[in-house]
């Protein structure tokens, strides 16, 4: 039998595994859907699986939030940081957005500081530090050509941090459930006022993919990308749920470096399915980001002081 850590470590791995297929249906689908859309689809998807988990487990189901304030900003965070990451994935590689996105783990323990009042010490600033040296190792940013679009993974991760220590506050009287609901209604109801103004395709005139992806018509009849769609909808339900029941059951610190199989994937998906290959420019940043948070999630481990990195990735 196995014992509960194992379990989660399993849990974690099969729920990053199923991201990584869902950020290649998004990455492409970029070239002929709305990424609204896109949204739209996976929170009808998303809520429906979650309703049908809490009927069946007999939990009740509550909408109101004890914080509507705060609720209102997470989901808004929320909603533009995926925004941003999805947009990002119509530019960069898979292992590249993916390598970016991982550095929420720095932000956590920053705003772990400012606003949860909690120690952060001289070596996990050091980690901290060497991950964003790892961040603009990739960028390899320059005056004359600066791509801008590595800069979205690294948004949706700052806003994803903020968002988790929002979580981490309001979890004390919103259910976890509750706030998931929240999630899913929010970028429904955001997605479908976006589609009043822009989802007849009017505004798609530029010739840029990731504008494209942001303007593009909504389609309405049936075809192979509407497979996709619910695909990335029931995906991003198993996803969470992976990770919800894995936290649920397991120590965090022992399960949690095991997320950085994403990472992985994103390398071999981008081959086989796009031919993206990092350059070494690029495994050097992807390496030096993965290790800075191993060492962030060690050293919480080491010190019994575990932060709000303890939060699932996605």
């Amino acid at each position: 039998m196995f014992n509960d850590t194992q379990k989660g470590i399993f849990l974690i791995i099969l729920g990053m595994s199923i991201f990584s297929f869902q950020d290649v249906l998004i990455k492409y689908l970029s070239t002929n859907t709305s990424v609204f859309q896109i949204f739209f689809v996976r929170s009808i998807i998303g809520l429906l699986v979650i309703s049908v988990f809490l009927s069946f487990t007999k939990q009740k189901i509550i909408f109101k939030s004890e914080y509507p304030i705060l609720t209102l900003i997470r989901v808004i965070l929320f909603f533009s940081a995926f925004l941003a990451f999805y947009i990002s994935l119509s530019r960069l590689s898979l292992a590249v957005a993916n390598s970016l996105f991982f550095t929420s783990p720095f932000f956590i323990t920053i705003f772990s500081m400012i606003f949860l009042k909690e120690k952060i010490g001289i070596r996990r600033w050091a980690a901290i530090i060497c991950g964003f040296v790892g961040v603009i190792i990739i960028m390899n940013p320059k005056i004359d050509n600066l791509n801008l679009f590595y800069l979205l993974p690294v948004y949706c991760a700052l806003a994803y941090a903020l968002s988790m220590i929002i979580i981490k506050y309001t979890s004390d009287k919103d259910s976890v459930y509750s706030q998931i609901f929240h999630l899913y209604i929010s970028a429904l109801i955001m997605s479908s006022l976006i589609s009043l103004f822009i989802g007849d395709g009017s505004l798609n005139i530029y010739d840029d993919p990731s504008l494209q992806f942001l303007f593009r018509e909504w389609y309405l009849s049936y075809n192979q990308n509407t497979i996709f769609l619910f695909v990335i909808g029931i995906a991003g339900a198993l996803g969470f749920f992976c990770l919800h029941q894995a936290y649920r059951i397991a120590s965090p610190p022992s399960i949690a470096p095991f997320e950085y199989i994403l990472i992985l994937w994103s390398i071999s998906l981008g081959w086989v399915v796009f031919g993206d290959v990092p350059d070494s420019r690029s495994f050097v940043g992807i390496t030096i980001i993965i290790g800075s948070g191993l060492y962030i999630f060690f050293r919480e481990n080491i010190r019994k002081a575990p932060i709000s990195t303890e939060k699932p990735l996605r």
